[in-house]
């Protein structure tokens, strides 16, 4: 946490400029297809897990033989907080051949929150209640 909060101090306002024209070029690319689709569905990271002492400032890593970035290559989940206005719900979707838990991420249509917990239950529902606790917290009381 130290390290991240050390790499903010290094942001210019010309990096944060840049970064609004990255937004605006993924959501050019991003945009259409929830035009045609109520959302989409993809893992959240891109390897069921990192090795127990991974340090994303220290480490190379690797997934199917080829580098990725040690920080960000294999998360899956990051891009879609530069589309902010996407509701995005990461739910289980079933366990690795190594025995760990995966998941799933849910990206909605600009501030369609609703429509993303519905396709969630509906996911879950599928499931047959695989990877989800048998009990859930009462929210109403």
């Amino acid at each position: 946490a130290i390290a991240l909060a050390e790499d903010g101090l290094r942001v210019t306002a010309k990096d944060f400029l840049n970064s609004m024209d990255v937004e605006a070029r993924m959501w050019g690319a991003f945009g259409p297809i929830l035009e045609q689709y109520d959302a989409v569905i993809c893992p959240t990271l891109a390897l069921p897990s990192v090795p127990l002492h991974h340090s994303p400032q220290e480490s190379d890593l690797a997934i199917n033989g080829k580098p990725v970035e040690a920080d960000f290559g294999w998360c899956m989940t990051y891009p879609f907080n530069m589309l902010s206005p996407c509701p995005v719900l990461a739910v289980p979707s079933g366990f690795a051949s190594t025995g760990v838990p995966t998941g799933i991420q849910i990206i909605g249509r600009p501030y369609d929150d609703a429509g993303v917990f519905r396709v969630g239950a509906a996911w879950e529902k599928s499931q047959n209640g695989q990877g989800y606790p048998s009990r859930r917290p009462d929210l109403h009381a």
